[in-house]
């Protein structure tokens, strides 16, 4: 996509590097404008952000795994551009210098919704050890795997969305799978993102994240039998008040 700015003579700073700029982009996390350049410095690790470049007065979406350029009669180019979630090991050596290979791409869910990115076998150049993010790396980051082997396609789901989850069906039991995966596609869409999640993946991850968070609450012993209102003297507790019975069978997913 090609097009001109309408007042070429105005002239923007970026907020990091702090020079004049023609092309403008807006991140809506990192609470910044930034030129191209420091655009890709910041977000080729970490694409998890809502860029928006203004075009024509107008602020046009930039996808996770797009890039904007700008030549020098000022027309702005958006282009495919490699893009990689934050989920990378550093290497013992202290090297920075890397190789990325074989990339795969995947779908990364937050509670903002869909963001499609590249997750490759990663390579150090001077010691020549690979540092590829595995299964156990991408949930002690907080990414819960929709499959227990990384491929093309897989999800990957922030452990900050199972929890928002888990927290909205304690709130109010009749809340849906279906009604929590379209809102999060609706605000996919809405930022110019792919916004197809599976109800199903999405499902059963949600169940083996808490079952696992189940079992890490029996480790560290807590009772979730306790009211904290009452304290020791406990009078009476209610099962579903505190540990929530869901019929599955009747009740819709």
């Amino acid at each position: 996509m090609k097009t001109k700015f309408a007042d070429p003579l105005t002239v923007h700073v970026c907020c990091k590097c702090q020079n004049p700029t023609d092309c403008l982009i807006r991140c809506q996390q990192c609470a910044a404008t930034l030129c191209n350049t420091c655009d890709e410095d910041v977000h080729t690790v970490n694409a998890l952000h809502d860029r928006q470049v203004k075009i024509m007065n107008h602020g046009a979406d930039v996808a996770p795994l797009q890039g904007v350029d700008i030549d020098d009669k000022g027309e702005v180019t958006v282009s495919i551009a490699e893009r990689y979630p934050p989920v990378f090991n550093r290497c013992d050596c202290g090297s920075t210098h890397f190789d990325f290979a074989k990339k795969c791409k995947v779908a990364v869910i937050t509670e903002k919704g869909r963001y499609d990115v590249l997750l490759p076998n990663v390579e150090c150049l001077d010691c020549e050890k690979d540092i590829s993010p595995k299964i156990e790396d991408l949930i002690s980051r907080g990414f819960w795997p929709g499959s227990p082997r990384i491929h093309d396609g897989m999800y990957l789901f922030s452990e900050d969305l199972l929890r928002l989850f888990d927290y909205l069906k304690l709130e109010k039991a009749g809340m849906s799978v279906k009604a929590f995966t379209s809102a999060l596609q609706f605000l996919s869409a809405s930022h110019g993102r792919q916004s197809v999640i599976s109800q199903k993946i999405f499902y059963e991850a949600f169940r083996e994240w808490r079952k696992c968070k189940y079992e890490v609450e029996q480790l560290e012993k807590k009772d979730a039998m306790s009211c904290p209102a009452c304290s020791k003297g406990l009078h009476a507790c209610h099962i579903d008040g505190n540990r929530k019975l869901y019929r599955f069978k009747n009740m819709a997913m």
